[in-house]
């Protein structure tokens, strides 16, 4: 089950809005019957896994970030069911003094390591950390973002729910952070939509109007 429809099950987001305005049916088999969509192969796009992990290193600090992410030579999937057939290996390896059995240990070091973290290829992880690079150089961006999620309800509509990635009340700000593979070819018409939801999302829970940013690096 997709992590975003069981959050905002029972209410109304941004997102869920700009489907149904551009396609009544896609947002009834998406939202409604919570149909999976297709997926070619188990591994998300490079440019979801390089988004998510600048959001996340901006959000959440390096600490957090080295905690849950990790660099790869080649991506690994199924790693606990790897975990548990170099166990068994182990197991049987009756020598516990041979080469196989040393590589083994080594392997099993290595799949553990992966176990629960994001795996980035060298390029992603190079091209995160320029990402980031360039974004604290830029002395309009937030350094730090804040994220919030912010609920209200409007009478006579099912109740708003927004995840803002930076929300600032004292400064009366909001931020969202935006990557790209070209930030010359980025229309920032296309969010005019989820920024005026955010707006009026923090007007309802907070009672304050705020301005509203994109911060888009490439």
């Amino acid at each position: 089950m997709d992590d975003y429809i069981s959050k905002n099950r029972n209410f109304i987001s941004s997102h869920k809005l700009k489907l149904f305005k551009e396609d009544e049916w896609s947002y009834f088999l998406k939202y409604v019957q919570e149909i999976p969509e297709p997926t070619f192969g188990e591994r998300k796009a490079d440019y979801f896994i390089i988004g998510q992990a600048v959001d996340d290193y901006l959000t959440h600090g390096k600490e957090w970030w080295d905690e849950h992410y990790v660099e790869v030579t080649t991506t690994v999937t199924d790693v606990e069911e790897k975990i548990v057939e170099v166990e068994a290996a182990m197991e049987e390896t009756k020598n516990k003094e041979t080469k196989t059995y040393l590589n083994l240990v080594e392997k099993l070091k290595l799949l553990k390591n992966l176990n629960g973290k994001i795996q980035l290829t060298r390029a992603e992880n190079r091209t995160v950390l320029q990402i980031i690079g360039e974004h604290q150089e830029n002395s309009l961006f937030a350094k730090r973002y804040t994220k919030a999620v912010l609920t209200a309800t409007i009478e006579g509509f099912p109740p708003l729910r927004g995840e803002l990635d930076h929300f600032d009340k004292e400064k009366r700000q909001i931020r969202d952070l935006k990557t790209c593979a070209d930030i010359e070819r980025f229309d920032p018409a296309n969010y005019v939509f989820q920024m005026a939801f955010y707006h009026l999302l923090a007007e309802e829970a907070e009672d304050v109007r705020c301005d509203v940013y994109l911060d888009v690096v490439d």
